[in-house]
């Protein structure tokens, strides 16, 4: 009877749990943002999410940004880990030195989402230059999908 009221419940698979669930919900919401497309497909937010795994050292959360980044990439037909490459690239060369001359966190975290959105743009006509792919169009909507993320970042983040 002792032995057993000191044993405790393991957090591990609760926290694994609702990452999976989360990871479905927004699996239905990426195919939701390829047909409208007034939903931003939320690459900001997964970037800060990169950065976020990459300083803290989380595995399980750096294989959920690598499953939405791979759903995202066959969804909108871009080269396999393209966006992975881009955000890494984007995390060492721009970034790291940015917080070198920008202190506000918070200001370095909106600047990181249209880092995301441009950055990748300007990535994929390099690619496109190596690789024959098609461009990705950059229109209102990107800006639209810069200035909804950013208000997300402020209000929840």
């Amino acid at each position: 009877m002792y032995a057993l009221s000191r044993m405790q419940r393991n957090i591990t698979y609760q926290d694994l749990s609702k990452l999976a669930g989360l990871f479905f919900i927004l699996l239905v919401y990426e195919v939701l943002s390829s047909i409208y497309l007034l939903l931003p497909p939320l690459l900001g937010l997964f970037f800060l999410l990169f950065m976020y795994t990459i300083e803290k050292n989380r595995l399980d959360l750096f294989v959920f940004v690598l499953g939405y980044l791979l759903v995202f990439e066959t969804d909108r037909e871009f080269l396999l880990f393209s966006t992975l490459f881009f955000f890494a690239l984007a995390y060492r060369l721009v970034v790291l030195r940015l917080r070198h001359i920008i202190s506000c966190n918070k200001c370095l975290d909106y600047l990181s989402v249209a880092i995301a959105y441009i950055g990748f743009w300007l990535f994929t006509i390099i690619l496109n230059q190596i690789a024959w792919m098609d461009l990705p169009s950059f229109d209102w909507r990107v800006l639209y999908y810069i200035v909804v993320e950013i208000l997300v970042v402020a209000l929840f983040l």
